[in-house]
Parts: structure tokens; C-alpha cells; sequence
């Protein structure tokens, strides 16, 4: 048996491979479904941090690092970020990884995913002053920073943090 916790239904997620009971009542707001495994057994969900899931397995890599480098048949490249398409990061079946290139890149898929959730084009950016999506052409880049403004919000803010510390002078007088 591998040192990889057992994740399959029926099993504890803390990782203790034991087999868990049937759920005799549903209770949705924690996951649990009657007639269906817990994902728990008793007292062990306290086991599990939100990291649990990049936890060391005994091999110096987290579960889904090593059922990514199962699937690719190889161990991954050095940098390498492995990204959860789903992006539930207790969910390390087969076919719900990819591997990105380097941190950054990884950075770009989930920013990519929230402009496509939020209006439809996974290229738009949301300004920093309005929170409004649009085109980058249509905006100006903060310099060193992956971050869009309107070029009229960023002036209305100014005008109205000039105008702010004209009446606090006005009020110091």
C-alpha cells in the first residue's frame, strides 16, 4: 500500500485509511449525505488543516504532486505548480490536475478564471478604482503590477483626494 492517504469514497480524508460508516441523515452545510460514506470518521476531521491536501506523504511531496507525476509518468519539472482544475484542493483524482510551468503562470490561470466567471472574457481585467471589467486596451497598467485603471477613475480620485486636502487646510486655517 502506497503512503498516499486514502481519498476514495468509503475512506477517512484525514488520511488514516480507515473505512468510514453510512450516513443515517443528510446534513448539506458539512457534506454529508444519507446513504452515502462519510467523509469523516468521528473526531478525525479535526485532523485535517486547509493544507492537508499539500501535507508531506512520507515522500517529500503533497498527494496531488504525486498523482500529477503519476498521470505524466515522470516527476515534474522543476517550478512546476500543480493547478486543480476545479479548484477544490482536497479533489486529487485523475484528470483534475494541470501542470503548470512555474508559479506565475498558475497565477494567470486563476486570473483568467475569475474575469471569464465574472463577464464572459477571460482576456478583460477589473479596474482597481471602479471594479468594473473591460478591455486592457481600454485601460492603463499600474507600472510593475498585474493591476488596470481607467484612466478617468484614476483622475476623478485624484480630484477628489485634492479637493480632501484643500478643505482639511482650509478647516486647519
Amino acid at each position: 500500500m502506497e503512503n498516499t492517504p486514502m481519498v476514495a469514497a468509503g475512506y477517512c480524508r484525514c488520511g488514516c485509511g480507515e473505512k468510514t460508516r453510512i450516513a443515517d441523515r443528510s446534513a448539506p452545510q458539512i457534506g454529508i449525505v444519507k446513504g452515502q460514506p462519510n467523509n469523516f470518521i468521528f473526531g478525525h476531521a479535526a485532523r485535517r488543516s486547509t493544507t492537508d491536501d499539500y501535507k508531506n506523504t512520507g515522500r517529500g511531496k503533497g498527494v496531488h504532486v504525486l498523482t500529477a507525476e503519476k498521470t505524466l509518468g515522470k516527476p515534474l519539472p522543476r517550478g512546476a505548480v500543480v493547478h486543480h482544475i476545479n479548484e477544490r484542493k482536497g479533489d486529487n483524482s485523475r484528470g483534475n490536475h494541470v501542470i503548470c510551468q512555474n508559479q506565475g503562470y498558475h497565477m494567470l490561470l486563476h486570473l483568467r478564471l475569475r474575469a471569464l466567471r465574472a463577464c464572459g472574457n477571460p482576456s478583460w481585467r477589473k479596474c482597481g478604482i471602479c471594479q468594473i471589467w473591460c478591455t486592457p486596451r481600454d485601460m492603463k497598467k499600474y507600472p510593475k503590477v498585474e493591476s488596470y485603471y481607467h484612466a478617468a477613475c484614476a483622475a476623478a480620485r485624484q480630484l477628489q483626494r485634492w479637493r480632501e486636502k484643500r478643505s482639511q487646510a482650509a478647516e486647519r486655517g
